[in-house]
């Protein structure tokens, strides 16, 4: 048996597992606004995708500002046109992507209104220039006490969510 034939059904399984981590390009409306930091965006072939808003961790709908967080970013995206530019989809989770919606990063916006954090955890997705966008946005949130910056000490959603009793 040739080399080649040996190595055909391992190449198969390479790039099909990680061609579901490939980048993505997607457009259409936004269908759904689930929290601060997850829509569903519905293409033109009325294709549903669950998008988690990249570099952001907002509060969970439980928590303090989270209804807030929620409601900002229907204001913002909420049936209108968008954009996606998604870089991976984690196993059984959303798609990992920077939504546009009249090309404004809607999820720099939920950090500069002060309705999300930015999330440390997906900095190595992000390219340089919008790492440093949303570390100034959350410096100017906290300086002008904007949103969830109004508490005292805000409890970021990756720390709540690990401190919840039923996990």
């Amino acid at each position: 048996m040739p080399f080649t034939s040996l190595l055909r059904p391992f190449l198969f399984f390479f790039v099909s597992v990680f061609s579901s981590h490939a980048a993505a390009h997607l457009s259409g409306q936004i269908a759904r606004v689930d929290d601060g930091d997850t829509l569903t965006l519905l293409d033109a072939k009325n294709q549903a995708y669950t998008l988690r808003l990249l570099g952001i961790d907002a509060p969970e709908l439980s928590q303090e500002s989270g209804e807030a967080a929620r409601n900002n970013l229907s204001r913002l995206a909420f049936g209108r046109a968008a954009s996606a530019k998604c870089v991976r989809r984690p196993p059984a989770a959303p798609l990992l992507c920077t939504v546009y919606v009249d090309g404004d990063d809607v999820g720099l916006k939920q950090i500069l209104d002060g309705m999300a954090w930015r999330y440390h955890a997906h900095a190595n997705e992000q390219n340089a220039e919008d790492r440093a966008g949303y570390e100034q946005a959350e410096f100017m949130a906290k300086i002008r006490r904007r949103g969830l910056w109004k508490a005292t000490n805000p409890t970021p959603p990756w720390i709540w969510r690990g401190n919840r009793p039923e996990q």
